[in-house]
């Protein structure tokens, strides 16, 4: 797992977002079915998890709900009521992601960020797997 190849392909995405709308342009409501979808494909597994994970950071922080607020805790009480997903390892994901993206310059990172937020993936995965696999 690359945490790096993770954040470098969501900043593109909302870099790229950013430029082409001066505002976040999607809400929660919007992006709900996609993002679950990417959710529920999300497994050890597979090689493409990195990239439904990338999405979801994409989807999910480039909405009215999230992007549009300054504190997690409002984005986070946004995506509880909106999102339909009760999983604390992802909701540690998209904080890490959110508190990158609220510093200056926001794409910029650091080796112990990617480190924690490889460690907060693999965490995500794992949980996941469990959970689904041991029911």
């Amino acid at each position: 797992m690359n945490a790096g190849t993770v954040w470098r392909e969501a900043v593109a995405d909302i870099m790229a977002d950013s430029i082409l709308s001066e505002y976040t342009s999607l809400t929660l409501a919007d992006v709900r079915e996609e993002v679950g979808r990417l959710y529920r494909m999300l497994s050890p597994a597979d090689p493409d998890s990195k990239k439904c994970m990338s999405l979801i950071l994409v989807y999910v922080m480039a909405t009215r709900e999230v992007g549009g607020v300054t504190e997690w805790a409002d984005a986070e009480a946004g995506l509880k009521q909106r999102l339909g997903l009760e999983d604390p390892a992802l909701y540690a994901v998209l904080k890490m992601a959110f508190d990158n993206l609220h510093r200056s310059p926001f794409w910029s990172i650091t080796p112990d960020f990617i480190m924690e937020l490889g460690e907060a993936y693999l965490s995500l995965l794992s949980h996941k797997f469990l959970r689904e696999n041991l029911s």
